[in-house]
């Protein structure tokens, strides 16, 4: 895993099961900002944010992390535009599908359980993770439709960034090792 000697210091973690915890991991061990677009992106009682006040946003955040930033979240063409063509690795975690729903459902459920803030000030709660807009249900008819429109993204906007595609939890594991972190440390509420 010698790759992640040479990332550099704008790097954006994207893809399903575990990018804010890594994210978290890259950013504390490298003393990098981290910014976490669904805090951006979600207003009070799950409404999504005007989109062009999430880009000035974003801009806003990039700009002001002196040294540099780890950008967590699954980017639009417009956000990668913004993002991809600054940063110097794009770290994609591609899991398994039915080991993310998994871990997906499991965080959902104790989230819920222990009433944990997530996403700025919402909440899950057991009736919003058995609906139709949950990360439960998104993360199992939605997750193939994700990953496809990461790797177009990926492809279709100009960048000179590294990717380091993550295809399994063993990879995601070494990756912390290589970096020198402890997962538990940093997993999501």
């Amino acid at each position: 895993m010698s790759a992640w000697i040479d990332i550099g210091d704008r790097i954006c973690v994207v893809g399903m099961g575990g990018k804010t915890s890594f994210a978290r991991a890259l950013g504390a061990v490298r003393g990098l900002d981290v910014i976490h677009l669904d805090e951006i992106g979600w207003l009070p009682d799950w409404t999504v944010r005007d989109k062009a006040e999430q880009l000035e946003m974003m801009s806003a955040a990039i700009s002001s992390s002196g040294r540099g930033w780890v950008v967590d979240g699954n980017l639009s063409l417009v956000e990668a535009e913004l993002i991809l063509r600054q940063a110097d690795t794009v770290v994609w975690l591609h899991m398994p599908h039915l080991a993310t729903w998994w871990n997906i459902t499991w965080r959902s459920v104790q989230r819920a359980w222990h009433r944990k803030r997530v996403c700025g000030d919402n909440y899950e709660t057991f009736r919003h993770i058995l609906g139709r807009e949950s990360m439960i249900w998104w993360s199992l008819f939605k997750w193939r439709a994700s990953q496809r429109k990461i790797r177009r993204v990926i492809r279709e906007t100009e960048h000179n960034a590294m990717v380091l595609e993550l295809r399994s939890y063993r990879e995601l594991n070494a990756a912390y090792d290589a970096i020198g972190a402890d997962p538990a440390a940093y997993r999501a509420p």
